[in-house]
């Protein structure tokens, strides 16, 4: 299942290419392991909790998103 949208300000598109993917997810958990920089578009998007991290739980809540 792939969710696109039109504009950049799509929960869960941390690479900001217009769809939400597994690819999303792993660079979330890149970033939580300090081996990847997300833009600070993708970081907006890929905080899916609110919480104001992005980490390994919005990886799973992005997965989830993915798989429906």
């Amino acid at each position: 299942m792939t969710v696109e949208a039109q504009n950049a300000d799509l929960p869960g598109d941390v690479d900001c290419d217009g769809t939400v993917t597994a690819t999303d997810a792993l660079l979330v958990m890149r970033w939580a392991m300090h081996i990847f920089t997300l833009s600070e578009q993708g970081t907006i998007n890929g905080d899916l909790n609110g919480d104001g991290l992005v980490n390994a739980t919005d990886a799973v809540l992005i997965m989830r998103i993915v798989l429906g």
